[in-house]
């Protein structure tokens, strides 16, 4: 989402807050007497358990902060859940999240999502007439002076909802097993409010939007004793702010259009216990704007215990851990990338 702001005409000199946290975060570009300042909170990827998978989880129900990844999986895993978050973000700010999934009826339920930024003070420095990182390059930051600092924090609230129908499959006469065929249809409504203080000067920006998801589940070898498929197949897309809305600025005239994400993808769940282990590998695609990336991840988890994760996804590796006691898990995430958000992350959450 973009922010922006007038510099007064006596100000006497132009400030483009070039931020030393928004390697992939951030950006900024000065021109003339306006500031462009532009921060993509959505960029950064909610629950442990996804990042560690290569930071797609559009088509995997059980994650933490499924709803987020897509609208529609609560229909396929419809269970009471709280989920929680929280990590330092390049050592100077910090990022939490929160997502509590309820129950309606036996195939729909409703989630509610928040998600807040709080960015600390961040350097700010003269206006340069070349992007960031090319001025990185030709001007190391320990010898660039700053010229003050600027916060810059944001919150989002997310209610969505979703129902799965069940698909009756036919199957030929004297064949009992069950066929299980779940397709589950997923919409999301999001406040973004962002709130910063470029020159001393607050400046807050709202923008509402929709996200739409879509997750259709195919089971197989199914288990009489458990009733349930030991193995299963989950298609997925997810659009994340598909409306053309605007991100608003109060006491300004400046207006951005949001640009939509989308998100697709594939996972493979067998819990045939071989080894007493589950196991699940997802592929997936990301496009944002004109950016596009590859995702991929595996998970093993022994004994519906310990799970051991590790992922390839946005050009860097990712691995992961958690642990299980009946209803309550904790996640941990690491990312191998120097430009990562934050190293490690951490998670805890529930679910009945």
């Amino acid at each position: 989402m973009r922010a922006f702001c007038k510099s007064q005409p006596d100000s006497g000199f132009r400030i483009a807050s070039i931020v030393l946290i928004a390697l992939s975060l951030l950006s900024i570009h000065s021109f003339a007497d306006d500031i462009y300042y532009t921060a993509e909170m959505d960029r950064i990827v909610s629950g442990c358990k996804t990042i560690a998978l290569g930071g797609c989880g559009a088509a995997i129900p059980d994650a933490p902060f499924a709803a987020l990844a897509n609208p529609a999986l609560p229909g396929l895993d419809n269970h009471w859940r709280l989920d929680l978050e929280g990590s330092k973000l390049y050592g100077l700010s910090n990022f939490g999240a929160a997502e509590a999934t309820v129950p309606l009826t036996k195939d729909a339920a409703a989630s509610l999502s928040y998600r807040a930024f709080f960015s600390g003070p961040m350097n700010t420095y003269d206006s340069l007439s070349q992007p960031y990182d090319q001025m990185r390059e030709q001007y190391p930051v320990d010898g660039y002076k700053s010229t003050g600092t600027i916060r810059d924090n944001f919150h989002a609230v997310t209610v969505s909802a979703a129902r799965n129908f069940r698909v009756h499959v036919p199957r030929p006469s004297g064949f009992a097993l069950p066929l299980p065929v779940d397709l589950s249809g997923g919409l999301g409504g999001r406040l973004l409010i962002q709130d910063f203080n470029p020159n001393g000067r607050e400046r807050l920006g709202m923008m509402v939007n929709l996200d739409a998801g879509l997750a259709i589940r195919i089971g197989f070898d199914w288990d009489i004793t458990v009733e349930r498929a030991r193995r299963e197949l989950t298609i997925a897309a997810m659009y994340q702010d598909f409306l053309p809305t605007s991100m608003t600025w109060l006491y300004s005239q400046y207006k951005e259009k949001s640009s939509m994400n989308q998100a697709y993808a594939i996972s493979y769940i067998d819990d045939s216990q071989f080894l007493h282990g589950r196991y699940t590998v997802t592929i997936g695609v990301t496009k944002q704007e004109r950016d596009v990336f590859g995702h991929t991840g595996v998970e093993a988890q022994f004994f519906d215990i310990v799970s051991f994760r590790g992922g390839y996804g946005d050009q860097h590796w990712t691995v992961g851990a958690g642990l299980k006691y009946k209803h309550i898990h904790t996640d941990y995430a690491i990312t191998f990338d120097e430009l990562a958000y934050t190293l490690i992350r951490f998670g805890l959450g529930g679910d009945i």
